[in-house]
Parts: structure tokens; sequence; C-alpha cells
């Protein structure tokens, strides 16, 4: 669909008002299908309060109506305190059926289960990736309780930047803001009316985050994706895009690198058949 619409001229950028407007008209089909297809009858979506999750929560109430629509607000550590009280509080806006959740205890019976295995208990990368994960099972332990699927708020540089944990922020029926770069969701956020307290919150795209986030590329987050769309979409070598772009090599070369060493978090679980080949 990307090429279908019209883009920044600068940018390369889906960031006009009316194409967002298809995009939004899409993207409320789409929910609808997948749920249509699982047989499901009703959402079921994490909230953090941020950019993503509120745009995801506030697509799905828009496409399948607010009562269809389960948030959940999954808190591990204090210092998310004031996120899942700003989560809670767009589910309010929205009408959206929700619940808290509170992970630590949760996290810890974990920790004590697994802490005879290999490696370092307190390894703060293992630690954030479990949260994750051990989010994604709550939210699928609600969804086949009421008949649901589950909706991740991953965006496109999410994806391609490795900010994403595996069966974790991907482990999801659908992503619907997966085809869209996080400058692209920041201005569908625009076209659909966000509720606050999101717009405050927009720069913190890792509002319950577990373990730190990598360092930025010395780019701002427009730049950032200006060089994802040169790379991924147009193919650009990183020296070509640098060029075209006007930007400092160097740090296009950080991004292509940090899509070459996160390709594994793209993809599926690879099933092999007796000779070595995909069976599907």
């Amino acid at each position: 669909m990307r090429e279908e619409l019209p883009t920044d001229e600068t940018t390369g950028l889906v960031t006009d008002p009316e194409a967002l407007a298809r995009v939004e008209s899409s993207l409320h089909a789409s929910v609808e299908r997948v749920v249509a297809e699982a047989g499901a009858e009703r959402v079921v979506v994490g909230l953090d309060g941020g950019l993503g999750s509120t745009a995801t929560a506030t697509l799905a109430a828009d496409a399948l109506g607010a009562d269809r629509v389960t948030g959940l607000v999954m808190p591990a550590y204090l210092d998310h305190a004031a996120a899942a009280r700003e989560a809670e509080l767009v589910a309010e806006v929205l009408g959206v059926p929700h619940a808290r959740l509170h992970l630590h205890p949760l996290l810890a019976a974990f920790q004590r289960v697994v802490e005879p295995a290999p490696g370092p208990g307190d390894d703060l990368v293992a630690t954030g990736a479990a949260l994750s994960r051990l989010r994604t099972a709550c939210a699928y332990y609600v969804a086949s309780a009421t008949d649901g699927v589950v909706l991740g708020g991953a965006n496109r540089t999410d994806l391609y930047t490795g900010r994403v944990v595996k069966h974790g922020d991907t482990g999801v029926d659908c992503l619907p803001l997966g085809g869209l770069y996080r400058t692209e969701v920041r201005a569908l956020g625009d076209v659909l009316d966000l509720p606050e307290p999101t717009r405050a919150a927009v720069a913190e795209p890792d509002r319950m985050a577990a373990a730190p986030v990598r360092e930025e590329a010395a780019l701002d987050e427009t730049d950032r994706d200006r060089v994802l769309h040169a790379l991924v979409d147009r193919d650009l070598r990183p020296a070509a895009a640098a060029e075209q772009l006007g930007l400092p090599r160097e740090a296009v070369e950080r991004v292509a690198a940090w899509c070459a060493e996160t390709e594994h978090r793209r993809r599926g679980p690879a099933a092999l058949a007796a000779d070595g080949q995909s069976p599907f």
C-alpha cells in the first residue's frame, strides 16, 4: 500500500493528512478482517500510555467498537506507575474495558524458578525480554478466555531497529502499525485525534521498559526514519543513502547495522522438513 500513497517530497514518508486518512480506513478494515478470520469476538491490547499502544487501541475501538477492545495495563516496577496511570486514563477516555495487572510478583517468581539455569540471574537484557514475554503470555491468556486476538503496538521503525523483543512485542496476532515508521505513526495520531495524555508522552516509546534502550544513532526521529525508508524501501546502500539524504555516513551505517543485526527478530520460527527445507 505504501507505493500507492503520496509521500512528503523532503522525507519520503507518508505524513499527508489525506493519505493518512486512507491509511486509517485501511487499518480499520484490516483489524476487522483479522478478527473475522480468527472467528474471534474482540481484541486485547497492552496499554502503556504511549503513542503506539494508544494508536492501536484507538484504531481497534473505532473499527470494532470500544466494548470489543480489552486494554491491559501491565506495570512491573515503581517507575512504571506514572505510565500505568496514564494508560488507564487513555482507556477511560476511549471507553475501553481495562484491567491493571501488576507483573512484579510474576516476574520475581519466574526469576526464582529459572535461577538454577546457566547465566547471571540479574541480566537486564534477559529480564527485559522475559517481562515482555510475560506480558504477551498475559495478553494471550485473556484473549483465550474471552475469544479474542492480540494486537501489538510496534511500528516499522521498532521492527527495523530492533526495538522489539522476539516473541514479546512481536508475539501477537497483528501489528496494525507495523507498516508505518514512527514519524508516520505520530502524524497518524493527529488524524486519529488521540486522547490525552498520549500527546505529551509520544517522545517516550518504551514507557514500561525493563531494560535500557539502545543508544540512538545521533539522528533525530525523522532523520532516522528517512534513513530506514532509503535503506529498506528504496534498497539504497548506506553510502548512497547518506549522500542523497545529506546525513553523516557513520550514522547511516549504524542504522544499517541495526537492520542487519536484528533481522532475526522480524522472522517467524523456521519450520524445517527432513531435507532441511521449509515444508510450507
